[in-house]
């Protein structure tokens, strides 16, 4: 019945899409609540041995239909039908047994054992994939998914998305450094944190390199203006108060000065969606990055540019500003209630007076 319940959590909340990686994770977010409930509601076998078992107590079919302690000791065709193929679940992403097929919704019911890995690790703990991941509980894992169930995952999220925001919700929810390290080893541990982000031959790796290889910039969306790589509100903006504050933070510092800072847990670097620096103070926020946000300023439901092509199309003016959609800006987010309860007055009205000379510099 959790198990249930839970999708319509997560059809009102992150509406995440019934196929492919996010309805794989729409299950896995079901088999962990079903879970969670399953191992506290003080009924039927809770045994470490059997504990991580789904529908270990239905006594016409006692062999587990799935395993999130060992997604690969279950075979999908054991329970869906022959027809699936008689491969593993996955335990990582695109590892061993992946589903690459069309059948239930692109194998939503299979694919989702690289989720159902990642709750049993945070959970209980254990050594997986070279990590070596603390557990932290029911408790704390379960208010670490459902902030990302309600709050952070977006319609079309995929695993790769489900790892930035995890380490985005660690932060938010207040979790000390060495909880939020075990969130983001966790994630590595199912390889849900990618690796590379450009070819050498793409003209943002030189930079990408430079800067420490910075993984906020493997999400497409973070090269148009969305800085900390989350939705916000009910209309899910990409581009918003938060980004607006994590960009004012990083404006026109040397990038000396904001090397390895944080803002609300998101490197300023993140800030830097032209991936350039600008004048010879090497600024790495500037009116380039300004002229990004501002053409995503709250617009719903944008699509993902690929990610080798990191916006180029939105940041094609070449550093040239629209003088005249900034000061559209400007007063968009002067009138919005919102911005002035995350933004302090004081550091507004510096911003604005930094942005009047560099625009009258121009």
């Amino acid at each position: 019945m959790g198990h249930e319940f839970t999708h319509g959590v997560t059809e009102r909340e992150s509406e995440l899409i019934y196929s492919n990686e996010s309805g794989a994770i729409t299950e896995s977010l079901s088999d962990m609540w079903g879970e969670w409930i399953d191992q506290t509601n003080g009924a039927g076998n809770d045994s470490s041995a059997v504990k991580w078992y789904l529908f270990e107590d239905w006594a016409s079919d006692p062999w587990p239909w799935r395993r999130m302690d060992d997604p690969t000791l279950c075979k999908t065709s054991s329970w869906y039908g022959t027809n699936f193929g008689d491969i593993p679940q996955p335990d990582r992403l695109y590892g061993p047994g992946w589903y690459y097929g069309s059948q239930d919704h692109y194998g939503v019911h299979h694919n989702l054992g690289v989720g159902n890995k990642l709750c049993y690790l945070l959970t209980d703990g254990g050594d997986f994939n070279g990590y070596t991941i603390s557990g932290m509980g029911i408790s704390k894992t379960a208010d670490l998914f459902y902030k990302c169930q309600t709050n952070l995952l977006t319609d079309s999220s995929d695993y790769y998305d489900l790892g930035n925001v995890l380490i985005l919700a660690a932060d938010r929810l207040g979790l000390t450094p060495t909880e939020r390290n075990n969130v983001k080893e966790a994630c590595a541990a199912v390889e849900i944190l990618p690796q590379e982000c450009f070819p050498v031959c793409h003209p943002d790796y030189v930079e990408w390199v430079i800067v420490g290889k910075p993984t906020c910039w493997c999400n497409p969306r973070q090269c148009n203006g969305d800085a900390d790589g989350a939705s916000q509100g009910k209309k899910k903006y990409w581009v918003s108060t938060y980004d607006l504050d994590i960009l004012i933070a990083a404006w026109n510092k040397p990038f000396a000065e904001i090397e390895g800072v944080t803002h609300n847990g998101v490197p300023l670097i993140c800030a830097d969606f032209a991936h350039d620096t600008q004048g010879k103070k090497k600024y790495r926020v500037s009116t380039n990055d300004l002229d990004i946000l501002v053409a995503n300023w709250n617009q719903a439901n944008l699509p993902d540019p690929d990610c080798l092509d990191c916006g180029r199309g939105q940041q094609a003016k070449g550093g040239e500003v629209d003088i005249e959609r900034i000061f559209e800006w400007i007063a968009k987010v002067w009138l919005d209630p919102e911005v002035r309860k995350v933004i302090g007055k004081k550091r507004w009205l510096e911003f604005i007076e930094s942005l009047k000379a560099e625009l009258e510099r121009k």
